[in-house]
């Protein structure tokens, strides 16, 4: 798919999420978060923040509560949220907000970041965060699959956002993973994420087993 193209499915999408995310703050005035917005220009920059959440105010828009970056699943920076140039870029962006959260999403995965933790001296210290939708998605036409949004918007969203608030009103201090799980998480992602190779590996050998029976007989036989 064209970047151009990939570029407009990304933008759609994250409109739609948008209005997901602005219902569920409608129906959640418990959360400090009032609105969301994308496509923002960063401040003294010409790059865009794909995605953006604002505190609640009772006149006009709130402090920038959480600001971050989609990628969109089968895009080379969207095989994991853990993709070094992401997270810096949405590290700069948010450190141009002011912001102390910001995310780098693919979709599959969200890594969560405190900027105010970015100088520790390892990852896993950053890194706050993660949650998954729990469906494999391989390319960037997969977030408009009836079960993915079903999934974004009635339980990915509110999980994420309601775990955000316990964070972001500091009611909840054991965040992150350990530094073993983290970087359990890291290589899995990279590995059996979006265009990782062991997912290639599957859908290759799941493909192939479809059309041809004889291999099909010929894998199971490995298997056993």
């Amino acid at each position: 798919m064209a970047k151009e193209n990939v570029r407009k499915h990304e933008v759609a999408f994250c409109s739609e999420v948008s209005k997901w995310t602005d219902k569920l703050f409608e129906d959640h005035e418990d959360w400090p978060f009032g609105s969301s917005d994308i496509e923002s220009f960063g401040r003294g920059s010409q790059k865009r923040q794909d995605f953006r959440v604002y505190e609640r105010s009772a006149e006009g828009r709130g402090k920038l509560a959480l600001c971050g970056e989609v990628k969109l699943p089968g895009t080379q920076q969207g095989r994991t949220p853990f993709d070094m140039a992401l997270m810096q870029d949405a590290f700069d962006k948010a450190t141009a907000e002011n912001c102390r959260y910001f995310f780098t999403w693919n979709v599959e995965q969200l890594a969560l970041f405190d900027r105010s933790l970015w100088d520790s001296p390892t990852m896993h210290e950053r890194c706050i965060g993660e949650w998954k939708l729990g469906l494999e998605l391989n390319k960037p036409t997969d977030v408009t699959r009836a079960e993915v949004i079903e999934k974004i918007r009635t339980e990915f969203l509110p999980r994420f956002f309601a775990d955000f608030t316990d964070i972001y009103l500091e009611r909840r201090r054991d965040t992150g993973l350990s530094p073993s799980d983290f970087y359990i998480a890291v290589l899995e992602s990279h590995l059996c994420g979006p265009m990782g190779p062991v997912r290639e590996l599957s859908d290759h050998l799941a493909l192939e087993s479809n059309r041809n029976r004889a291999f099909e007989a010929r894998l199971k036989n490995c298997a056993t």
